[in-house]
């Protein structure tokens, strides 16, 4: 398979992409990671694997403070997101002008996609999403620890991730709560699919119920499956509910 990792224009600012787009498929997956992952994660390689014989390409991105994004964690904000997916968007159209374009988010990747799809008139209209933080707002408050508090309050920001750092600042809070997939996506703005796992520590696997059955959402409920759906029935699960949905 082969692979190409570019940086597009962005809203101002780079962002940094990778994809095994030919030309001549006839539909292209965005894929958006979660939080404090990126574009060189397991799920969108799976995926790339997984789709080609359907003639479907994949293109991955970074969110600023994340992989080789040219921001840091102060410029990670809905708008900067919300931007650079329509930068990616553009360039899956620069390079295959005749593909319906799909979307695939994760976990954090799945609220931006949410949010793009009431707030931006996308150009395709099928989204899945893995694990999607349906309900970001209160999840990122109830995973914010006591020490984590303090850090905000003392030196104003805080720390999270592997590889690379991401700063926390208190604005990321406000931006958050301003923008609710709950109340901004509407039924009927996307033909959505959701799988989720009923053992999912990160987001509640009650959270995902009540958003598929207000908005009208197939969901595909993995029983025990954890938030990164790492077993290798919960990916053949996923990759099946993928190839129904986008082939």
């Amino acid at each position: 398979m082969d692979i190409c990792s570019v940086t597009v224009a962005g809203a101002g600012h780079g962002v940094p992409v990778w994809h095994n787009i030919k030309g001549d498929e006839r539909l292209v997956l965005l894929v958006c990671h979660g939080f404090c992952s990126e574009k060189h994660s397991g799920t969108p390689h799976l995926l790339a694997e997984e789709l080609a014989d359907l003639g479907i390409g994949v293109l991955a991105m970074d969110f600023p403070g994340h992989g080789e994004h040219e921001l840091d964690g102060d410029g990670l904000t809905v708008a900067n997101c919300l931007a650079d997916v329509r930068a990616a968007e553009a360039y899956i159209q620069q390079l295959a002008p005749q593909a319906e374009i799909g979307y695939f988010g994760s976990s954090f990747g799945g609220y931006i996609l949410l949010l793009f799809a009431a707030l931006c008139a996308p150009a395709g209209q099928r989204l899945m999403l893995r694990s999607g933080a349906v309900d970001m707002p209160q999840i990122f408050r109830a995973d914010t620890t006591a020490e984590q508090w303090a850090q905000l309050a003392g030196q104003g920001w805080y720390e999270l991730g592997w590889d690379r750092k991401l700063r926390i600042y208190p604005q990321l809070y406000d931006d958050f709560d301003a923008h609710d997939a709950f109340i901004s996506y509407a039924p009927g703005m996307m033909r959505l699919m959701m799988v989720h796992g009923t053992e999912d520590g990160e987001v509640p696997y009650a959270s995902a119920q009540r958003f598929a059955a207000e908005k009208g959402a197939l969901l595909i409920t993995v029983e025990g499956g954890g938030h990164r759906l790492e077993r290798d029935g919960d990916k053949h699960l996923l990759i099946a509910a993928a190839r129904a949905l986008f082939a």
